[in-house]
């Protein structure tokens, strides 16, 4: 047998790699599966051209194997820094134990010019490849970050009149300028600009996301949230609840404001993947409870003197939510 190489991406690996996923991940429908590589690379804002978008594995012309590699911006104590979400990892069913994961995997890691490295819904096996590299894991059976609400009346509260809630279709500047003032209280998170916002959220080809703002006036933003809603499971996910850290008032508001805009439709479960313990109280409080074990789970490879614990990670970032609104995940 010659030997599998271990390669960068060409623009002709597209429909090779979507068949290699298509055969490794049930239930995959090749048209979504088109929209969705359009979304990640050809539309997406972080692009770079000295960057491949996978690492595939290759023997005798055919893909067996495949790393794909999300770039997103991120935000290092205030600096902006290239980062990439790996996903799509898999490996043709007869080609396992040929230490192709491993290898895969070292070619993410050593990809040039990436600061930041993470893997946000990794199975245990790439989870642990991950860790052998000097990733630290985010052990989501552990750490009770997932909440959930369901139906449960909000308590009676009266929130702050300066506080106004404002459904946006997209964002705008206001969103720069939140962001650079918000950036520091988090060392480690994707840069929430309107450039990644408005790609994430508005621009996502599947389902309908609604945006929310809270303002104090109308040019400064204090906040904002993500809901997005899967119908076929009944469930909506809190993606974004963002703000100053402790800032209660806007928080609260937003969140309440999530709560009341499920009601009503056809959904039983709102879902929220928060780490903050002052935003678990502020869940808690609101009729939200803890899943236990849930099993979600992430890997961050940071710069030198961070881990997970310095992490802010929302559902929406990288690919956990990927498949809300029928993607095929």
């Amino acid at each position: 047998m010659s030997e599998v190489q271990i390669r960068s991406y060409r623009d002709e690996d597209r429909d090779a790699i979507l068949d290699l996923r298509a055969r490794v991940f049930e239930g995959l429908e090749p048209e979504r599966e088109k929209l969705r590589w359009a979304w990640q690379f050809e539309n997406n804002p972080f692009v770079r051209h000295d960057t491949p978008r996978t690492w595939v594995a290759e023997l005798e012309g055919k893909i067996i194997g495949n790393y794909g590699m999300l770039p997103l911006e991120f935000s290092v104590d205030g600096e902006r820094v290239t980062g990439l979400c790996g996903m799509d990892f898999c490996v043709d069913s007869v080609h396992r134990n040929l230490g192709l994961g491993m290898r895969l995997t070292k070619a993410f890691i050593d990809t040039p010019g990436c600061a930041v490295h993470t893997v946000t819904s990794p199975t245990p096996a790439a989870a642990k490849l991950m860790a052998y590299y000097g990733s630290e894991i985010l052990d989501g059976e552990s750490e009770p970050c997932l909440w959930v609400h369901a139906g449960a009346e909000l308590p009676d509260k009266a929130l702050e009149e300066q506080v106004n809630i404002e459904t946006l279709e997209r964002f705008d500047e206001r969103s720069d300028r939140f962001f650079d003032e918000v950036a520091h209280d988090f060392r480690l998170l994707i840069a929430r600009d309107q450039r990644y916002l408005n790609w994430r959220y508005c621009d996502y080809p599947f389902g309908q996301a609604r945006v929310t703002a809270a303002l104090r006036n109308p040019t400064n933003l204090a906040g904002f949230s993500v809901v997005q809603a899967d119908p076929s499971s009944r469930r909506a996910h809190l993606c974004e609840l963002f703000a100053h850290r402790e800032d209660e008032s806007t928080l609260e508001a937003l969140l309440r404001d999530a709560v009341v805009s499920v009601r009503g439709s056809e959904i039983d479960e709102l879902y929220v993947f928060h780490r903050d313990p002052f935003v678990q109280a502020l869940l808690e409080r609101n009729g939200f409870q803890v899943v236990q074990g849930h099993g979600m789970s992430a890997v961050c490879r940071t710069p030198n003197g961070m881990g997970v614990k310095d992490w802010y990670l929302s559902a929406g970032d990288g690919d956990i939510l990927f498949g809300v609104g029928g993607a095929g995940m």
